[in-house]
């Protein structure tokens, strides 16, 4: 399997039974760049309703799109959504956020979304095992770097994949990833646009591993 960050909270992953899952397309995504690598999106998730992350004109007539809390299956893939919040006040500020978790070959992949809280004890336990986490950390509109570590820590997943953080593409968010790297402390830097997950992806534990946004 292989996960590319597209950039913000965007990421393709590519199973090799060749089903193909884009999670929050932004407005501005470079579509030709995107169809280079994955000429066929079969699914399209959208965990909340934002510039950065819910852009579907280029996909919503040939890919299933899911913005909600049902289970959904697809071949060799099962996506279950979970309820939360993009805010730490009951979505009050910024309204709601859903929770993914994505179950294919034989691995588990969490990603937060626009999550702006720490879960509790309830949540925590229905997501069960995560191999991989996709957490923001950019702060402003969603956890920051101290509070993306509390989750993370939280689920204890064997990759932790940061994402959401300030920089020049992003400046519209308050942190780089620089804080929550400090806090998690296992980090590796792979310096490429993509991350192979096989078997030994579950020797690790909140290893975090930073990618290139292809974007």
């Amino acid at each position: 399997m292989l996960i590319y960050w597209i950039g913000y909270s965007c990421f393709l992953i590519q199973t090799s039974k060749g089903t193909n899952i884009l999670m929050d397309p932004f407005e501005g995504i470079n579509v030709n760049s995107l169809y280079d690598i994955c000429p066929n999106i079969d699914i399209v998730t959208i965990s909340h309703k934002a510039f950065h992350n819910s852009y579907l004109d280029p996909f919503k007539e040939k890919s299933i799109i899911i913005d909600n809390t049902k289970g959904f299956f697809f071949k060799d893939t099962e996506i279950i959504g979970y309820p939360s919040y993009s805010d730490n006040i009951c979505g009050l500020k910024r309204g709601e956020n859903i929770v993914f978790k994505i179950s294919t070959e034989d691995f588990s992949i969490c990603h937060l979304g626009g999550l702006g809280h720490v879960l509790d004890e309830s949540l925590i336990k229905q997501l069960g095992t995560i191999n991989v986490l996709f957490v923001p950390v950019g702060g402003n509109i969603t956890l920051n770097g101290n509070n993306a570590c509390t989750v993370a820590l939280s689920l204890k997943s064997n990759i932790v994949i940061p994402m959401c953080y300030k920089s020049s593409k992003c400046l519209h968010l308050s942190e780089d990833a620089s804080r929550f790297i400090i806090n998690m402390k296992n980090v590796s830097n792979i310096n490429h646009i993509s991350l192979l997950l096989d078997q030994r992806t579950l020797n690790f534990r909140n290893q975090v591993i930073l990618i290139k946004p292809l974007q």
